[in-house]
């Protein structure tokens, strides 16, 4: 099943809101993850593998022995995994474009001060 990356922050926010508590956690860890190794976004089987390492951490701050009872693993990534990776994904492609814009607008508004600036220089000079 492919991913459904959300495009909002409000979205991404809604999604953390209604899944499970240990799934947001372990979708947080799996964005940090991405960030620290952009080379996940292109390699679906190491992305996979880092969200299982963030289930199975998530799991275990949450008082399960993963090692113990490696069910519990198999069956959160077969019920959560899969929203797992999609707000993991969507958390760092917001906060990427969100940084685009950002970019984007600081360079027009650095231009646009510049234009202003020498049109009224044109006016009071």
């Amino acid at each position: 099943m492919p991913l459904q990356l959300l495009e909002s922050k409000e979205g991404v926010q809604a999604a953390c809101a209604t899944i499970n508590p240990i799934a947001r956690e372990a979708a947080v860890l799996l964005a940090h993850r991405i960030f620290e190794n952009p080379a996940l976004a292109n390699d679906g089987k190491a992305a996979f593998y880092e969200c299982a390492i963030s289930c199975a951490v998530s799991l275990g701050r949450a008082g399960f022995d993963v090692n113990a009872n490696p069910e519990v693993l198999d069956s959160f990534l077969l019920e959560f995994g899969h929203a797992v990776l999609n707000v993991g994904f969507s958390i760092v492609h917001v906060t990427i474009k969100e940084q685009q814009i950002k970019a984007a607008w600081g360079i027009a508004g650095k231009v646009a001060a510049a234009a202003i600036g020498i049109a009224l220089g044109a006016w009071f000079g």
